[in-house]
């Protein structure tokens, strides 16, 4: 069953601007690349066109890839790479495990619904929230979520590819943070279509 949930913009007038969401540039980067490479192949992007040597050196410590999984009975979303400051941050190996497996069941069902729709909606999404680890649910963070496709025949993604910054305490308001307490660990999230950032 679908959750519907229906998440604020960012409090801090700082994080979002007239056109959205003001993106950490680890963040920025690999959007950056994904829009060139949507440009460049008429709205498809395929697995094999994201080359991390293209990407800066500072976003690899932070970039990730699921691999989207249906299975008969439910859709998962399986780590096939974590970057070295995802690993520190969590404490343990993320890859090869499930997101179903790392998470708090309690905040599961909305950040699996990120992954989602951007899996299923071909577009990139962007959140801010806490960790969703009951001993570190007190990191902010922020993640991208880019969808790519394995086959280009395949409607729905397969692959999201992403980074995940974490926060400088400092720079998170003690009001994003209550948010965050009271709504399944989530900040803001926000998608992109069309050329422009919206609230989801």
């Amino acid at each position: 069953m679908a959750v519907a949930v229906k998440i604020p913009s960012c409090g801090v007038p700082d994080t979002v601007t007239d056109s959205g969401p003001r993106l950490e540039a680890e963040c920025a980067a690999l959007l950056e690349v994904w829009r060139s490479k949507a440009s460049e192949n008429k709205g498809l992007v395929l697995k094999e066109h994201i080359d991390p040597l293209e990407l800066p050196p500072s976003v690899l410590p932070a970039i990730f890839i699921y691999m989207r999984e249906a299975g008969p009975e439910r859709v998962r979303f399986k780590c096939r790479l974590a970057g070295t400051s995802l690993v520190a941050a969590f404490g343990r190996e993320p890859t090869q495990r499930y997101l179903d497996e790392m998470m708090d069941p309690a905040f599961y069902p909305v950040r699996s619904r990120f992954f989602e729709l951007s899996a299923t909606g071909g577009y990139p999404i962007y959140y801010r929230g806490t960790l969703a680890l009951k001993d570190r649910d007190f990191i902010a963070f922020s993640r991208i979520l880019l969808p790519v496709r394995r086959v280009p025949s395949d409607p729905t993604t397969e692959v999201l590819i992403g980074a995940m910054v974490f926060l400088n305490p400092g720079t998170v308001a003690e009001s994003d943070l209550e948010h965050a307490k009271a709504h399944d660990g989530v900040i803001c999230a926000f998608r992109f279509r069309d050329g422009s950032w919206a609230p989801i």
